[in-house]
């Protein structure tokens, strides 16, 4: 049921952000009003300031007028907050229906680094959060489906090769430092396919489960191209599997009954990188997996953990906005969210010395691996992180041999590229094996939903 709006909106935030303005007052006359006036207008600058962060589907849109509209509907007010976020605050649940039919991103994350599906979890609302947990499912499958011809021809258009990737985990804190796992994953590129090797399947608890598992892409060459399998050689089954299924919670309630809710995000807006130093001043290069290197040092590399903590001996109050969202002296699209005066908001930014080991003499582009990742990283989020740290401003016209990268804020990881050929793999390798059968294959390594907790448990007990 939708909560009833007592919140009052000035003229002056009506006039910049109409959509905004009538989703408060869940108007749904005025809001289909403000969408059908936009439709073939060029975005307006206040439109595209709330749109710097934003569009995750450009690609997807087959006219300008689509992407100015999907521009409208998603950009952010001076809060930081989409209408999306604002319907979810306030409950209106047939708004935020109309918002996802013309085009609202679920996806999406408002200033404070929250989506909408955590802000249907705060407000304690099963059927919102439900709804908009269903919406970013088939967003994420609909955009990998709609990306998969581009990322198989950029695969097809990249030189075949093998080589190991090893990771190193490591954390500041000591205790849990030392029970951190490390794994080699064995990388294959033929054509438009590929496959990755991995042993470490698992970590929970502090403690690693080890196996023999693949992941599979089949290529355009292939009857079901952009099929992504997990294979579990020790078992010997199979799994097809849509790569985004994790992003829907696999349970809704559970959520609901938990008192906090946090994100872990990547500050890149300061990243910079800067020619390491010797203690005579001289740069420093070093020799890599057979590379010879400059080290460069990645300075404001920082992740801030978004922590909305709610009291559960308080009932929640109706949603509202205090005076002060509609002051013009707050537009910097940035905010905490929407919280109620029921939660607390605490931000953690914990701030990481790392370094790059770069070559201008590897036999590889960067952006060849890019598509690779692009596919893994919804199944495996470390791989996630490693491709928000190459897509960073890394010196150009050279590859990161060697990187050091944080995690999450407890643990970081370095990661080396080894024993490089530029040769075609045998095709028999991505092929799944006749012996073989249909069954589920678990793959569960994932710091950032499980060992937040555990880091934050361990450092409690230094």
């Amino acid at each position: 049921m939708a909560a009833e709006t007592t919140t009052q909106v000035t003229e002056e935030y009506k006039n910049l952000y109409p959509l905004h303005a009538a989703v408060i007052q869940n108007d749904a006359t005025a809001a289909s009003k403000a969408i059908q006036a936009v439709k073939g207008q060029k975005p307006s600058d206040v439109v595209r300031a709330g749109s710097a962060e934003l569009m995750r589907r450009y690609n997807k849109r087959e006219t300008q007028e689509e992407e100015d509209l999907d521009l409208f509907i998603n950009h952010r007010d001076w809060r930081g907050n989409p209408a999306l976020h604002l319907a979810t605050h306030f409950r209106h649940h047939e708004m935020v229906k109309m918002l996802l039919k013309e085009g609202a991103d679920p996806m999406m994350r408002n200033g404070g680094g929250f989506s909408a599906v955590q802000e249907a979890i705060c407000s304690g609302d099963m059927e919102l959060a439900e709804l908009l947990s269903d919406a970013v499912a088939k967003s994420a499958s609909d955009e990998y489906q709609n990306r998969m011809p581009k990322i198989l021809e950029q695969l097809e258009k990249s030189p075949d090769f093998s080589c190991e990737l090893k990771w190193e985990f490591k954390s500041w804190v000591p205790l849990l430092s030392r029970m951190l796992p490390n794994d080699v994953y064995r990388m294959y590129k033929c054509g438009s396919s590929f496959r990755i090797d991995a042993t470490l399947v698992g970590y929970s608890a502090l403690r690693c489960q080890r196996g023999n598992i693949s992941f599979h892409l089949a290529g355009m060459d292939t009857k079901e191209p952009g099929r992504f399998t997990l294979v579990d050689h020790e078992k010997k089954i199979y799994d097809i599997v849509d790569p985004n299924e994790d992003t829907k919670p696999k349970n809704v309630k559970d959520l609901l009954d938990r008192p906090k809710i946090h994100r872990v995000q990547f500050q890149t807006n300061d990243v910079s990188f800067t020619p390491a130093k010797t203690f005579w001043g001289y740069e420093r290069t070093e020799r890599v997996a057979g590379f010879d290197t400059r080290v460069y040092d990645a300075n404001h590399l920082d992740l801030m953990m978004l922590k909305r903590v709610r009291s559960k001996e308080v009932a929640l109050p109706p949603p509202t906005l205090h005076p002060d969202y509609f002051k013009e002296a707050v537009k910097e699209g940035k905010g905490n969210g929407l919280p109620y005066s029921t939660e607390t908001v605490k931000n953690t930014v914990k701030s990481f010395n790392g370094t790059v080991h770069m070559t201008d003499s590897f036999p590889y582009e960067i952006k060849d691996i890019l598509p690779i990742l692009e596919v893994i990283a919804p199944r495996a989020k470390h791989f996630a992180r490693l491709k928000e740290f190459i897509e960073l401003k890394l010196p150009e016209g050279q590859f990161p041999v060697r990187m050091e990268l944080p995690v999450i804020t407890t643990i970081s990881a370095a990661v080396t590229f080894l024993n490089f050929q530029r040769e075609r793999p045998n095709p028999d390798m991505f092929t799944i094996p006749s012996d073989y059968s249909s069954g589920k294959v678990h793959f569960n390594f994932d710091f950032t939903k499980k060992e937040e907790a555990e880091g934050e448990k361990a450092k409690q007990h230094e």
